[in-house]
């Protein structure tokens, strides 16, 4: 059962900081637009489009990884 635990305890630690590293890369995208254009709405465009593109692209990119052999690689 603590093998179990432990495992699971790794899991989350790097669900938790892959999202938090993706958030984070978004939102300087995101003041990087501000800082070349200085527009407030392509900002909150470019933080409004990055979750639905991940949203969209997530299940291709998913049934790619299954599809495919791995020894190719």
């Amino acid at each position: 059962m603590l093998r179990v635990n432990n495992n699971l305890s790794r899991i989350l630690i790097a669900k938790f900081f892959g999202t938090f590293g993706s958030e984070m890369l978004s939102f300087a995208i995101g003041l990087y637009i501000l800082w070349r254009t200085v527009s407030t709405l392509g900002m909150g465009i470019s933080l409004v489009t990055g979750p639905i593109v991940s949203l969209c692209i997530t299940p291709f990119v998913g049934y790619a990884v299954d599809t495919y052999s791995h020894k190719k690689l």
